[in-house]
């Protein structure tokens, strides 16, 4: 395949990009809600239950996209983009994959360190990785918070990027029709 290919990326990984990034910033989203609902809301443990349940679903989903970017090699960046252009791109394509596995993992350590299961639609049970402790829940708390925040900003930046590409420059460096 050529370097500078401007094929498009696989169906099935269309479809896993698309859906991933519907959870991410549909968890983001809960996230975000769940933080002022008051310990004694009705909904609550439902609410709780569903977002441990789609952020080790996203977890899974990511191992499952890296395993099919290895098998099925993504088209390269059209040869038109400048260097730092390409640098920023892998970079940030390379700190979303890292924080697709390191913000579900810290809400991961959350859950065990305040000693709540996390029930995968409310039937099964995920291992406990890590035994009770307030300190533990406390840091694994505010990184988890800030992993996501982080996440939401680098998406802001990909789409950025994205529609600069496809509005301002010449057609030929169009990068999100690979992956329409």
């Amino acid at each position: 395949m050529n370097r500078f290919s401007t094929e498009r990326y696989t169906a099935f990984a269309r479809a896993l990009h698309w859906l991933m990034a519907l959870m991410i910033l549909g968890l983001i989203a809960v996230g975000i809600y769940m933080s002022d609902l008051p310990d004694d809301a009705p909904n609550r443990l439902q609410i709780y239950t569903l977002h441990k349940t789609f952020g080790v679903l996203a977890l899974f989903l990511i191992f499952v996209r890296i395993a099919w970017n290895l098998i099925n090699k993504p088209p390269a960046l059209p040869a038109l983009l400048k260097p730092w252009e390409v640098k920023l791109t892998l970079l940030v394509k390379a700190s979303l994959y890292l924080l697709m596995i390191a913000t579900p993992m810290a809400g991961y350590a959350l859950s065990n360190f305040a000693d709540k299961s996390i029930l995968l639609f409310g039937v099964f049970e995920m291992p406990v990785l890590f035994a009770p402790s307030e300190e533990g829940k406390d840091i694994a708390g505010e990184l988890h918070e800030i992993l996501a925040f982080t996440m939401l900003g680098l998406v802001a930046l990909h789409v950025a990027g994205a529609i600069k590409h496809r509005l301002f420059d010449r057609p030929e460096a169009d990068v999100l029709k690979r992956m329409l």
